[in-house]
């Protein structure tokens, strides 16, 4: 009987099996990456659309940037507000998802607010709603999620909340 060591059927096959696995892994990660790459959101800026009036805009990422601020009366929530990105070229755009495959790739919106208001998004629809539950100023951000971390991240935008009349 041989006893070099891997010379056993059970060694090679365990051996063969542990290289498919390890292959099977790498080709699927490659391709999940790809996937997750193009499922990226590219945004240099973004901005919110009430009825056709732009309520604030960043070109950028810099605060320096950003123009327009959200007002809020108490007892109203404002919404839905059109979300829009900047491209790279220039453009304006609400992100298109399509396809099953999108479903397990999905956005989320979300908004990262202080002050007296709250507010929340839909990247379905790309909207967002503000509720407004103290006077005062405050601020927030557009956050837009892929798989856990963050695509996107607006630089913060200014809020007034006033008292109704």
């Amino acid at each position: 009987m041989k006893s070099g060591a891997g010379s056993s059927p059970f060694v090679k096959r365990l051996a063969l099996l542990a290289i498919a696995v390890v292959a099977t892994g790498l080709v699927g990660c490659s391709d999940d990456d790809e996937h997750a790459e193009e499922e990226h959101l590219d945004a240099t800026g973004s901005a919110l659309v009430l009825d056709g009036d732009t309520l604030v805009k960043a070109m950028s990422g810099d605060l320096a940037d950003v123009s327009g601020q959200v007002s809020l009366t108490l007892g109203d929530t404002l919404g839905p507000c059109q979300v829009l990105f900047l491209s790279d070229e220039g453009a304006w755009f609400i992100p298109v998802e399509e396809g099953e495959e999108h479903e397990e790739h999905e956005h989320g919106l979300e908004i990262r607010s202080t002050g007296g208001f709250s507010g929340f998004g839909d990247a379905e629809t790309w909207q967002v709603w503000f509720v407004p539950s103290a006077a005062g100023t405050g601020n927030f951000r557009l956050a837009v999620l892929h798989e856990g971390h963050d695509d996107y991240v607006s630089p913060l935008f200014p809020v007034q909340v006033v008292a109704a009349p």
